[in-house]
C-alpha cells in the first residue's frame, strides 16, 4: 500500500488523497508519493508501451476520493504528475482506462522507470540540458517549447532574462530640471502590440477564471474559499464605454453563478469590505457555513413570502376595523332615532359622525329612560 497526497497549488502543503493498494509489477515505488502538478502535455498521456507501466490502483481507505478525483482530471482534461526520484515518475491522466471502475475507488495511473524514454518530457534533466544549450547559443531567437509546469518555469525565466537585458533604459538627464523622454523605440513591446481588449472578453475570461476556482474547491479538502474581487484590476485598459458595462454588481452575479453551477449546496455570502471597489464573497461547502450566512441566505429566501403575509395582514386589519366603525355609526344613528321619537323632533345631519363613545350614548339613554 501506498499513500497519494496531492499539491493543489504550486508551494501549497500536500494534502491526503488515498490510500491505494495494487500490483505493482516489479516497480519499486515508496510508502508516500506526491502528486505535485497538473498538466496537458502529450507526454503524460500519449501512449507508449516501451516508456510506461500501466497499473490500476484501489482505494482501501474509505474516504472515497478517488472518484471524485478523478471526475475532476475529466472535466478539465488534465494529468496528475509525480515524482519519486530522479528519473522516475507516475502519471493519473484523465483518459482512464475500461478496467478501472470507478464505483469501486479504482483509478488507472501509469509509472515510468526512465524518463529519458518519454519524448519531451521537460521533467528528464537531459531534456534541461539541451534547453539550455540551446538559451546559450541564441538567446533571443529561441521560442520556449510549450510543455509542463517546469518547461513553463524555464521558459518563462529565460524570457524574464531577454527582456531584462533589453529593458528600456532612460537617457541621462540634461543640466534642465526636466528628464529627458524615452524614444518610441525604447518603448515596451507590450504597449506597440498589445490590442485593446473589450466589455464581452473581459466577462468571458472572469467567468472561466471563476468555474475553475469552483472546480478547483470542489476537488480539494478545503471548506471554503473566499473570491476577492477588484473592480480596478478587471476594468484595466478598458475605455470609457466598456468600463461602465463592467460592475460589481455583474461580476458578483457571475462568482455566484459559478458557484451555484458546481453545487447547488454550497452557500455564498459577502463579507464586508473597506472598499467600496472591492468585494470579497465567501464560497462555504454544505454543513461549514457560518450562522451569519445561514440568516442572510434565509432572510433573502423568504422576502417575497414575508412581504405577501405582511400585506395579508394588514389587510384584515382594515376590514376589522371598517367593521368596527360601521357598527359604532350604527349604535349611535339608533340611539338619535331614539331620542327623536321620544321627544317629538327630528333630528338632522344625522349622518355625521358622532364622537361619543358607546359607554356614553349608552349612558345617556338610561338617563332619559330613568326621566
Amino acid at each position: 500500500q501506498i499513500t497519494l497526497f496531492l499539491i493543489p497549488t504550486p508551494g501549497a502543503k500536500p494534502e491526503f488523497l488515498a490510500t491505494v493498494k495494487a500490483e505493482w509489477q516489479g516497480v519499486q515505488v515508496p510508502s508516500n508519493i506526491n502528486l505535485e502538478g497538473y498538466t496537458r502535455e502529450p507526454w503524460a498521456w500519449k501512449p507508449n508501451p516501451n516508456a510506461w507501466t500501466e497499473l490500476i490502483v484501489t482505494s482501501v481507505d474509505g474516504r472515497n476520493k478517488l472518484p471524485g478525483f478523478v471526475k475532476y482530471l475529466k472535466e478539465r482534461q488534465k494529468c496528475a504528475f509525480g515524482r519519486f526520484s530522479a528519473n522516475t515518475v507516475i502519471v493519473a491522466s484523465y483518459i482512464q482506462k475500461k478496467d478501472a471502475l470507478v464505483e469501486k475507488n479504482e483509478m488507472s495511473v501509469r509509472v515510468c522507470m526512465d524518463m529519458g524514454k518519454i519524448e519531451n518530457c521537460p521533467l528528464y534533466k537531459g531534456n534541461k540540458e539541451k534547453l539550455a544549450v540551446a538559451s546559450k547559443g541564441n538567446p533571443l531567437t529561441l521560442k520556449p517549447k510549450k510543455s509542463g509546469i517546469l518547461g513553463n518555469l524555464l521558459g518563462a525565466q529565460s524570457r524574464t532574462n531577454n527582456h531584462m537585458a533589453n529593458v528600456a533604459k532612460r537617457k541621462p538627464a540634461s543640466n534642465g530640471p526636466t528628464a529627458a523622454a524615452v524614444e518610441p523605440s525604447e518603448q515596451p513591446q507590450q504597449q506597440q502590440g498589445e490590442e485593446a481588449r473589450t466589455a464581452q472578453q473581459v466577462l468571458a475570461e472572469f467567468r472561466q477564471k471563476m468555474e475553475e476556482e469552483m472546480l478547483d474547491f470542489d476537488s480539494c479538502s478545503e471548506t471554503v474559499v473566499k473570491v476577492r474581487i477588484v473592480l480596478s484590476d478587471i476594468q484595466k485598459g478598458l475605455n470609457d464605454e466598456d468600463k461602465a458595462r463592467i460592475n460589481m454588481d455583474v461580476l458578483q452575479y457571475i462568482v455566484y453563478e459559478a458557484a451555484e453551477e458546481c453545487n447547488e449546496e454550497w452557500v455564498a455570502h459577502k463579507e464586508t469590505s473597506e472598499f467600496l471597489d472591492v468585494s470579497i464573497i465567501a464560497i462555504y461547502k454544505e454543513g461549514h457555513a457560518p450562522e451569519e450566512a445561514l440568516e442572510e441566505l434565509n432572510r433573502v429566501e423568504m422576502t417575497e413570502d414575508m412581504i405577501g403575509e405582511q400585506r395579508a395582514m394588514q389587510e384584515q386589519h382594515r376590514k376589522k376595523a371598517l367593521e368596527e366603525n360601521k357598527n359604532i355609526d350604527a349604535v349611535h344613528k339608533k340611539a338619535l332615532e331614539e331620542d327623536a321619537g321620544e321627544n317629538g323632533v327630528e333630528a338632522l345631519n344625522t349622518n355625521r359622525r358622532d364622537r361619543r363613545t358607546i359607554e356614553e350614548i349608552q349612558a345617556e339613554s338610561n338617563k332619559r329612560t330613568r326621566q
